[in-house]
């Protein structure tokens, strides 16, 4: 039955093609638009209809779609096909394909956005946030954090708790655990006001993680437990076994080997009934994984080999069959069988290059590294954890470069550079005090993102109510034309009063913020490595420049993102330079007058390098910068907000 319907679509796809190319029915009439838009409707559903059968035609069809979609210029249904396209390759770490068709979905998300209204700019915003989450971390929290204001604005708690999630990954993936923790908590309220129970289910696991990275078992098995009923709930097999699987892991965890063995056998059970292969290559991983902590190498073998097994037989993704290669690695590495051990590290990091994946690769590395090093070829030893450092830093992953420090300070030592070994054994012990004073930094990160998002929210609902009570007057206009002008000006200068001692109190706010922020500063080891990093990782555009030469000394990633000059451009300009007018005794003098406390200066002109003019806003105080008297500023831009309040003005 199933192939029959197979067949009738692709007929009805095929009948409006008879005779014609597909460029030459997409040109001329409305009509030939229209043959063409149902002609796209029947290869997507013979896509859909291939999608767990035949990847290879599911693509094809999926492809011809795309084509059409391209000529007709149905941009929503470009986005809708490349999202499914990127699944089926990303499922199989096809990284040429991937790069390829997420740089057309980015595009394509960006042309719809402007033309996008009310829930659906919330969409758009979170799809370019999941697009951005493993290309650039910064753009991916930017358009989370859009999303989150949007939703706000929309009431939409929904989308804004799976921008809370999307945030709370990124900050667990860079090893920031207690600040994911509090996103996804934050999220999970808003998914129970909502009742979404595939919502609450995922974000339960995303706790549950953290809470055994924090030894937490019984939070993480309690976490575990829900989320495995709410997936039973609306029939998600998949992720109720994979609930089971993780409850077997934490009870395993907490030293209860016996009701461990009874989920993973009722679990096994129960997937092979389905023919649910891979979540039975999943439970032999996990037991896998679990004789080799037990260290009974030969169980934990035959579990490996199982899970590869199916793995490889029924063509599951590229990185899972990584994760069992690595598992096999691991057991004979603790076997002291390296070369053994050296082969499957090998067939992982292999498969490893070909994943958009770089926290799997640099683990992958960190692993040939150390077992080269146990063979005594300590050169390609040390190629290997450089490539693991430097794809560690590039994503960020702060405990992985830590392991890699460790590891090289005793690959030098061993091979008799003691140089070198001292080195390494450096940056392991200042990395892992910087880890260690994380808390506080996020912390004082907090505080900074709560109090731009309060205040930009408050801004939205200010101008809102502006806009109510316009609507309001201009109900009764007809019957007291005199009254409603002066009511008029009266609510304005309320609202305009409201605005100014809410922004002031939030000023007030954020100086006593920065205030605390210097006094950490001064209390914290290596305060000016510390300062650097919260300055370098800081959301808002921030700039460093010297009191006396108006030169800037330092700028961040956040400032380079927004104006558009390179981080070299940057150090060889004036601040000044960032006025329309640059030079200008009104502008030097501006600046030289800040005084020593914390300073505000509104109503400024900047100018970005592609020419165009925005409105900002400038906090700044005093600082001693590499021995130099200089000045940290904090820019707001408030274009947006102005064009807002001028648009409330002129409608009224």
């Amino acid at each position: 039955m199933k192939v029959f319907v197979l067949i009738f679509l692709f007929l009805f796809a095929s009948v409006f093609s008879f005779g014609k190319t597909e460029d030459s029915r997409l040109s001329g009439s409305s009509k030939n638009i229209s043959l063409a838009k149902d002609s796209l409707t029947g290869f997507v559903k013979i896509a859909a209809g291939f999608s767990k059968t035949n990847r290879d035609s599911s693509l094809k069809y999926y492809l011809r779609s795309l084509n059409i979609a391209r000529q007709i210029n149905d941009y929503k249904c470009q986005s809708e096909i490349l999202a499914r396209i990127l699944a089926i390759y990303q499922e199989f770490g096809e990284l040429t394909e991937i790069n390829q068709y997420e740089k057309e979905l980015i595009k394509v998300y960006h042309f719809l956005l402007p033309k996008a209204g009310g829930k659906a700019s919330v969409f758009i915003m979170l799809q370019l946030a999941s697009s951005y989450m493993d290309v650039n971390t910064d753009s991916s929290l930017y358009y989370n954090n859009q999303a989150i204001l949007l939703s706000d604005k929309y009431d939409d708690n929904i989308s804004k708790a799976e921008a809370l999630v999307n945030i709370g990954y990124i900050f667990s993936h860079l090893a920031e655990n207690t600040k994911a923790l509090e996103y996804f908590q934050n999220a999970l309220t808003l998914f129970k006001k909502g009742n979404d129970k595939n919502g609450m289910a995922g974000t339960l696991q995303a706790i549950s993680k953290i809470n055994i990275f924090f030894g937490n078992y019984d939070n993480a098995l309690a976490n575990e437990k829900t989320a495995a009923q709410f997936y039973k709930e609306i029939k998600d097999n998949e992720g109720y076994y994979r609930a089971l699987r993780h409850m077997g892991e934490i009870y395993y965890s907490k030293d209860n080997w016996k009701k461990s063995s009874e989920i993973y056998d009722t679990a096994v059970e129960n997937a092979w009934k389905n023919k649910d292969f891979d979540i039975v290559s999943s439970i032999y991983q996990s037991l896998g994984s679990i004789y080799w902590r037990k260290k009974d190498y030969n169980e934990a073998i035959k579990y490996m080999m199982k899970a590869l097994y199916l793995r490889t037989t029924y063509k599951e993704p590229a990185f899972r069959v990584v994760n069992t290669y690595s598992g096999l690695g691991n057991i004979y590495r603790s076997m002291k069988e390296h070369k053994k051990s050296l082969a499957y590290f090998l067939k992982a990091y292999e498969l490893s290059k070909n994943l958009q994946n770089l926290n799997t690769l640099s683990k992958t590395e960190k692993n040939l590294g150390m077992t080269y090093a146990y063979l005594g070829y300590y050169q390609k030893s040390i190629s290997f954890f450089n490539e693991s450092i430097g794809n560690a830093q590039t994503i960020g992953n702060k405990s992985i470069i830590l392991e890699d420090y460790y590891e090289l300070q005793k690959v030098y030592d061993a091979s008799k550079n003691y140089q070198d070994a001292l080195n390494y054994f450096e940056k392991y012990s200042a990395l892992k005090d910087s880890i260690d004073l994380s808390d506080n930094q996020n912390k004082i990160s907090q505080y900074q993102s709560i109090y731009e998002n309060e205040k930009r929210a408050k801004e939205i609902q200010l101008l809102k109510t502006g806009e109510q009570r316009v609507l309001f007057t201009s109900a009764v206009v007809i019957s007291a034309l005199v009254l409603i002008v002066l009511l008029f000006l009266l609510s304005r200068y309320k609202i305009k009063t409201i605005s100014n001692k809410k922004l002031i109190e939030k000023n007030e706010e954020i100086a006593g913020i920065l205030k605390k922020v210097k006094a950490l500063n001064n209390n914290l080891k290596s305060s000016e490595t510390t300062y650097r990093y919260l300055f370098e990782r800081n959301p808002m555009p921030m700039l460093i420049w010297e009191l006396s030469t108006f030169k800037i000394l330092a700028v961040n990633a956040a400032a380079v993102n927004h104006y558009g000059y390179s981080n070299g451009e940057f150090l060889s300009m004036r601040i000044s330079d960032l006025r329309p007018d640059p030079g200008t005794f009104e502008f030097e003098r501006s600046y030289t007058e800040l005084s020593s406390k914390i300073d505000k200066l509104e109503n400024v002109k900047h100018k970005r390098r592609d020419g165009s003019l925005i409105d900002v806003e400038i906090i700044a105080h005093p600082l001693i910068f590499e021995g130099k008297n200089a000045r940290h500023i904090m820019i707001q831009d408030v274009t947006e907000r102005k064009l807002i309040e001028q648009a409330v003005i002129e409608s009224e």
